[in-house]
């Protein structure tokens, strides 16, 4: 992330469009359709986004693969072409090396691309020292902090550095996620009463990742009324955090996060947080809608065509019908 996170990184898009190798019906009847068929049609339009995208959506593209296992040995061939042409360029190769980490073939491999990573955070002088930390914590690599470090950290001072290298202490032996978890809800508490809302995205995306919740944990977040008086942005990515990391998925409250998230599907930033949310918690019941919005997103003709959005489709269609299929 930097910051879109989940996404926050800043996204680089190319002006290609898109050759889509399969022709989709507009609308599609989940009901008469089976699972098994609209796969292709996702994983392919993620390989072919994979070779005609460039930077930060090449990434997204390129780990949506890997993390469903698919063509892992394309994407290292790809990025380690990447990384010829473009591993000295700042903030970008960052990206470069998180993927080639997570397509390593050894743990040799791994190491030698988060040492580098790790080689940027350590230099103060590097420009990039933030995508460095982001990317330890997503790879769950810890650098050094120490307790005393994270009970001094104030709502007041808290910035993007500072919420990353909280979220990597979740991997430090002497901390862990509980810890971790529990300082990121009340410094999110604390910036919400305070009305301090600059960090309160960077913090809900993280909060993501410091699952399991329990209810206590969960009823800490911002209250839904409160949540649709905040900006368009904020209000998808904390509606999108809160029903991923509930503890109960069929409660009352968690439905009426659900549906409001669900009725924010008409404009980018919604729609994205959306997606995620489908892949992680979409239902059977919700196939139907994640392949409308799927086919919404994938026509590379219309003039509103953003290439991220229909790569976070194509992986939620992969993920959703996944954990379905494993339930």
């Amino acid at each position: 992330m930097l910051v879109r996170v989940l996404s926050f990184s800043g996204v680089f898009t190319s002006y290609a469009l898109v050759a889509t190798m399969f022709v989709m019906p507009k609308e599609v009847n989940s009901q008469a359709m089976p699972l098994s068929t609209i796969k292709p049609h996702a994983l392919a339009d993620l390989k072919e986004l994979l070779h005609t995208q460039a930077e930060w959506v090449k990434v997204h593209v390129a780990e949506f693969l890997i993390w469903e296992n698919r063509d892992v040995d394309e994407v290292r061939t790809v990025f380690l072409q990447e990384e010829r042409e473009f591993g000295k360029q700042p903030r970008y190769r960052i990206g470069i090396w998180r993927v080639l980490a997570q397509a390593a073939k050894t743990p040799e491999e791994r190491k030698r691309w988060t040492d580098r990573i790790r080689a940027v955070y350590d230099n103060p002088a590097c420009t990039d020292r933030l995508h460095a930390i982001e990317t330890l914590a997503k790879l769950g690599i810890p650098v050094e902090v120490h307790r005393d470090w994270i009970a001094g950290i104030q709502a007041d001072r808290v910035d993007a550095f500072t919420v990353y290298k909280l979220w990597n202490a979740a991997y430090h032996p002497d901390i862990g996620p509980n810890r971790v978890r529990d300082t990121c809800l009340s410094l999110l508490r604390q910036l919400n009463e305070q009305d301090k809302l600059e960090f309160v995205s960077t913090l809900s995306y993280v909060i993501r990742y410091l699952k399991p919740f329990t209810q206590r944990d969960w009823a800490q977040l911002p209250k839904l009324g409160r949540i649709l008086e905040m900006p368009v942005a904020m209000r998808a990515n904390l509606l999108a955090t809160a029903w991923m990391t509930a503890p109960i998925a069929g409660d009352q409250q968690v439905s009426s996060i659900k549906n409001q998230l669900l009725s924010m599907d008409d404009g980018p930033a919604g729609l994205q947080q959306l997606l995620h949310g489908l892949a992680e918690r979409g239902e059977m019941d919700d196939r139907e809608t994640l392949y409308r919005l799927y086919n919404q997103v994938k026509d590379g003709n219309k003039a509103t065509y953003d290439a991220d959005i229909h790569a976070t489709a194509a992986y939620a269609v992969l993920k959703m019908i996944r954990r379905l299929e494993k339930d």
